[in-house]
């Protein structure tokens, strides 16, 4: 997973939701569809979650610790909105529209899953902020 996803141009002062498919090697769950990706994380590998935004100096805009019984499944999950995520995905966050103050900028989504073995495990998400004339 090395490299930071790609959104699609978002709004500003405006929530976003995301979705992945997020895996460890010493990860506790089935092995992922895509097997070089490690094993599902399960609920219980999980000792915190934090997300994190970035405007495109690397100034932090802010950042939340979401409970990982609101945004974690311990199966993958593969249908209705899911399906935007090939093969599944076990993690959803509904990122919250402060994280988007201003347009006309690159805003960098960055979260951390923290393991029972303190392992870090990372996803990055960039996001093309657009200036909303109103807002």
């Amino acid at each position: 997973m090395g490299q930071a996803s790609r959104t699609s141009p978002h709004f500003e002062d405006t929530p976003l939701t995301i979705m992945k498919r997020i895996c460890a090697r010493l990860a506790t769950g089935a092995v992922s569809p895509i097997a070089k990706e490690g094993k599902l994380i399960l609920k219980a590998d999980i000792t915190s979650i934090s997300v994190k935004a970035y405007d495109a100096t690397g100034t932090l805009i802010t950042s939340t610790t979401p409970s990982k019984t609101d945004v974690w499944y311990d199966t993958l999950q593969t249908a209705d909105v899911w399906t935007a995520v090939a093969q599944g995905g076990n993690f959803l966050y509904d990122v919250p529209a402060t994280m988007f103050p201003s347009g006309n900028e690159m805003v960098t989504l960055e979260v951390t899953v923290t393991l029972t073995s303190t392992e870090p495990v990372r996803a990055v998400w960039e996001v093309p902020v657009i200036n909303l004339n109103q807002s």
